[in-house]
């Protein structure tokens, strides 16, 4: 793997939807693209990652992958939650990634991290705000028996009075308190694991 990383401050609202408020979100729009792509989540046996809120995952979209390590950095129940992201490109799915690589993405040592088993989400993409700043995506999520809904509505800039607004104007309840895709896929893998 070439230690190429980018990195960037993702701000973003998530609203997690029942399956009727999915079909109406998806009505609503005009959807500029459609894609699929597959999360394979990684945990350490030691769970130091989980316990500072870092997700590990390779993602898979359009035959490409990615390694990708998001930390937590402020998340206000009801509105926005900000992550770091740091991302390289990889070749392959790597079962194991190796302990070195990790603590230099995330600063946290560990004896490495083991893929634990996949999300796949069919994703709609279009674009909202005064200057299409606000990228709305629309996610049906199956993972370990399961599949759920969720709006995740990412900004830049200021605007996030434009982003409640907006799910005012849809209809939502920002209040409920959603986990992202890496913490819902957990608590099921946790709940099947200690069966």
């Amino acid at each position: 793997m070439a230690n190429e990383y980018s990195r960037s401050l993702e701000r973003e609202v998530k609203i997690m939807l029942t399956e009727d408020e999915f079909e109406r979100v998806l009505n609503t729009f005009e959807w500029e693209d459609s894609v699929e792509q597959t999360n394979y989540y990684y945990m350490d046996s030691e769970g130091k990652l989980a316990a500072e809120h870092i997700n590990v995952r390779v993602r898979e979209k359009n035959g490409a992958y990615s390694l990708q390590v998001k930390s937590l950095v402020k998340n206000i129940d009801g509105g926005p939650s900000v992550h770091n992201e740091v991302e390289m490109k990889i070749d392959c799915l790597p079962d194991k990634i190796d302990a070195g690589i990790v603590k230099e993405m995330t600063g946290t040592e560990t004896s490495g991290v083991n893929m634990v088993g996949s999300l796949v989400t069919h994703r709609h993409i279009c674009h909202r705000g005064d200057t299409g700043n606000i990228e709305v995506c629309l996610d049906k999520s199956h993972y370990l028996g399961l599949t759920d809904y969720e709006l995740e509505l990412e900004y830049t800039g200021e605007a996030l009075e434009q982003v409640m607004e907006l799910a005012k104007a849809l209809g939502l309840n920002t209040h409920r308190c959603p986990q992202g895709k890496m913490s819902r896929f957990y608590r099921r893998y946790k709940m099947i694991n200690e069966k």
